[in-house]
């Protein structure tokens, strides 16, 4: 378990770390931002479907190892089916992070830095200590009163 907890804090960190590194790629101008700025008519769709994607796929990757199937997968065989599913889950938000602090360095639109944040912050929840690894792959127990 502790292999399976270190491999996704390595995506975890790299996905982070991609992003900052973006960020500072952009902001010491490296890479000049702002070039699809005056593009108005691929910004609205662009910033349609990304609005669309990360109000969709936050709740489902916090959500993901309680959908019946995923949560049998996890009980069945717990680290084969973590490193995928925990993976799945984080590149369902990081990748989003990543896309999203793209798309504002490219139309400096403040919204896609707004839902990178979001993203970010949402990176939090899904972080994977040894101890999430093991509570994720054990059944609880009802609680009784």
């Amino acid at each position: 378990m502790e292999r399976v907890s270190k491999s996704l804090k390595s995506v975890f960190l790299g996905l982070i770390g991609l992003g900052l590194l973006m960020v500072i790629i952009f902001e010491t101008g490296l890479i000049i931002p702002g070039g699809w700025e005056s593009d108005k008519t691929a910004e609205f769709p662009v910033l349609t479907v990304m609005e669309l994607l990360t109000v969709a796929l936050i709740p489902l990757a916090l959500y993901l190892f309680r959908i019946p199937l995923v949560h049998r997968e996890l009980m069945g065989s717990p680290e084969t089916s973590l490193r995928k599913w925990g993976l799945v889950r984080m590149l369902m938000i990081g990748v989003l992070m990543v896309a999203n602090t793209l798309f504002y360095y490219l139309f400096m639109n403040a919204s896609f830095g707004y839902l990178a944040i979001i993203c970010l912050i949402t990176m939090a929840f899904v972080y994977p200590s040894l101890q999430r690894c093991k509570q994720e792959t054990t059944e609880e127990e009802p609680q009784g009163e």
